[in-house]
């Protein structure tokens, strides 16, 4: 099973509540994991099968992979930290399942070097009844800012991510437990609240290029639109024989309000709006809460 969705949604709940600290002022005092990655592909690793042609596999072929990132080119204060906690309920053609509790912590370094790591605990089950649980794959991510979108027209930043994956995205995939995601990010700031996008490549096999608005309503609200490519890479991939695309796009939109500096909610709505098969998403919705714990944060001029 493709793992860009699961990856994707991670993404949105970083992202969206992130927003919410910008709409009080303060671009930098954002938790960056989970939303930094778009809707996430569900992981039904070794538990659903699309229902095609039966197709013979040879015990060291692959499956097609997705993956998707998205990020800004801002970064949190040195000692400053956020925890998200959130929950995500997916549907698709051949199986339903949830991400929850999932959990994101992210920390300040240095002015323009963060840190953040992600980690859910998922259920799936298939059409046939057939059900799996446990702890998702883990995301260590960093990032360095190399232009501020403060100071500069473009910002710019690199987020280079390990990815650990659970024993059930391994069974039947032939992925490797140790991945690596190397991003580059941009940010371009507006009047009305900014453009951000992410393009990179995911050494399992997958490029991506993802993009989202995010516009100022009033002081506590925010709300968000994204698009998510991906691109499966691997020749070898063996999902195109039963009827999979090599290739997917996802949009999502969101809603972030803050209730004080320091605490904000947020929920969003996503699905798969091309190259639609038995792997792609009907429906994504995600729903969390963000809180400062450390180094509350402080407008930057």
């Amino acid at each position: 099973m493709s793992r860009g969705l699961r990856v994707t949604g991670l993404a949105l709940s970083a992202v969206f509540s992130a927003s919410l600290v910008f709409a009080q002022g303060n671009p930098h005092g954002r938790p960056p994991g989970q939303t930094k990655r778009p809707p996430p592909v569900p992981n039904t690793s070794g538990l659903v099968a699309p229902v095609t042609e039966t197709v013979t596999v040879s015990p060291s072929a692959r499956v097609r992979t997705f993956g998707s990132w998205l990020d800004d080119a801002s970064a949190l204060q040195p000692a400053e930290a956020w925890v998200t906690l959130s929950m995500s309920k997916w549907s698709m053609p051949v199986a339903t399942g949830a991400d929850a509790p999932v959990v994101d912590l992210s920390v300040g370094l240095s002015r323009n070097v963060q840190v953040s790591a992600t980690l859910p605990y998922f259920r799936v089950s298939d059409r046939a009844g057939n059900s799996l649980n446990g702890l998702g794959d883990l995301y260590i991510a960093s990032k360095v800012v190399l232009r501020d979108a403060v100071t500069t027209p473009l910002g710019i930043s690199v987020g280079p991510t390990l990815e650990f994956l659970s024993t059930t995205s391994m069974t039947g995939t032939g992925l490797n437990r140790v991945n690596w995601i190397l991003p580059l990010n941009v940010e371009r700031r507006l009047s009305v609240g900014r453009l951000y996008g992410s393009t990179g490549y995911f050494s399992r096999g997958a490029f991506f290029a993802s993009g989202a608005f995010e516009r100022v309503v009033t002081s506590k609200i925010v709300v968000s639109g994204t698009l998510a490519h991906s691109f499966a890479t691997d020749d070898q991939a063996i999902s195109e024989e039963i009827g999979l695309s090599r290739q997917r796009l996802d949009a999502s939109g969101a809603v972030s309000y803050s209730i004080s500096p320091a605490l904000a909610v947020f929920g969003s709505l996503g699905r798969t709006v091309w190259k639609r098969d038995d792997d792609s998403t009907n429906l994504l919705a995600t729903a969390g809460v963000t809180i400062n714990v450390s180094g509350p944060p402080v407008p930057r001029q």
